[in-house]
């Protein structure tokens, strides 16, 4: 031992001192004390642990502040008075056993899973609008269906109504009740089954016995104007409806007698307008007298030529450039030429 203590001192800078040495070791001490307290005062910075949990914490309210809004309510104010509501669900059984296996458990997502359901939610919504918008076009196209039918329905049955216009108007006259219409289409129906008749027997076809034959009736002799003369102005109504039906009728099947039936559908307006004014023809007693004085002895295209002649002389009227002419009183005569032609083409 002595040994060894003698070469550590032959070691020694031999220029120190004891003295020096003791120093150098107290100044020591007071510099790691000075520091020591230095640390003491300072703030210490935060565990990292610590850290982590603040800014997890920040996140997870970042997270319930998100969720909140969209969902409408938060955590302290929620109907289901769940403090955890935002919590995520951890299926416990699940996860120990990816622990144990070495998979790393993810953390769902509150947020993104919320969005999700919004998302399948909002397809779900689309789906039923495009349900309901296929209902509605199904049920309007077979309201359309419908309607296309019933007024088909509707067309074919006026059809065969007006189509049993002569064959009611026979069974009248067949039973003794006929009305003026049926007086005055009498002799044209029994001309009609008269020349059916016969066109069978030329092409030698087998025609059928007619349920209503009117050929055991004798022909009416009197003319259109006489059967209307005697009539009320309710019976020139009901008459104005026939003759409208036969009108229609005749105009469905093409027939010849179109302009016959519309000269008649104008005598009976002017029987009308006669019976409610009280005059002939509906015009004054001069108005008539002198109509009939243009119109007497004339032929039926002499008789167009007249109207035409008072329709354009009413027409100039009209327009300013006739000078002092009473309009009204050519209004009058052209209402009487018309029903005095009508009456004429009626009567032929």
């Amino acid at each position: 031992p002595r040994t060894r203590l003698r070469g550590r001192a032959e070691h020694r800078n031999p220029t120190m001192s004891d003295r020096d040495t003791k120093k150098s070791k107290k100044s020591k001490k007071e510099k790691k004390k000075r520091h020591r307290d230095e640390r003491e005062r300072s703030p210490s910075p935060p565990p990292q642990n610590a850290w982590q949990d603040d800014r997890e914490a920040r996140r997870a309210e970042k997270k319930a502040a998100k969720l909140g809004k969209k969902l409408g309510y938060t955590v302290d104010d929620n109907p289901f008075n769940d403090r955890n509501l935002f919590a995520p669900f951890v299926w416990g059984k699940k996860a120990d056993k990816d622990r144990a296996e070495g998979r790393r458990a993810e953390a769902p997502d509150p947020v993104k899973n919320l969005e999700e359901i919004q998302r399948v939610r909002e397809r779900r919504e689309q789906r039923e609008r495009e349900r309901e918008e296929m209902d509605r076009l199904k049920e309007e196209t077979s309201r359309l269906q419908e309607a296309a039918q019933y007024e088909d329905w509707e067309a074919k049955e006026e059809e065969f109504h007006q189509s049993q216009t002569r064959v009611r108007s026979k069974i009248r006259l067949l039973e003794r009740r006929p009305r003026p219409v049926d007086l005055i289409a009498q002799n044209m129906l029994m001309v009609d089954a008269h020349e059916r008749r016969e066109r069978a027997v030329a092409a030698g076809e087998h025609l059928e016995d007619d349920p209503v034959d009117l050929s055991g009736l004798e022909a009416e002799l009197r003319g259109p104007v006489e059967i209307m003369e005697p009539l009320s102005l309710d019976d020139l109504r009901t008459l104005a409806d026939d003759i409208s039906a036969f009108r229609e009728l005749e105009r469905r099947e093409g027939g010849s007698r179109q302009a016959w039936w519309d000269s008649l559908a104008e005598v009976c307006a002017a029987e009308m307008r006669a019976r409610r004014s009280g005059r002939v023809a509906g015009v004054h007693k001069s108005v008539a007298e002198e109509v009939d004085r243009m119109m007497k002895g004339r032929g039926r295209s002499e008789m167009d030529g007249v109207v035409r002649d008072i329709e354009r002389r009413v027409d100039r009227n009209r327009g300013g450039g006739g000078g002092t002419v009473d309009v009204e009183y050519w209004e009058n005569m052209l209402r009487a030429a018309s029903a005095y032609r009508a009456s004429a083409v009626v009567t032929e």
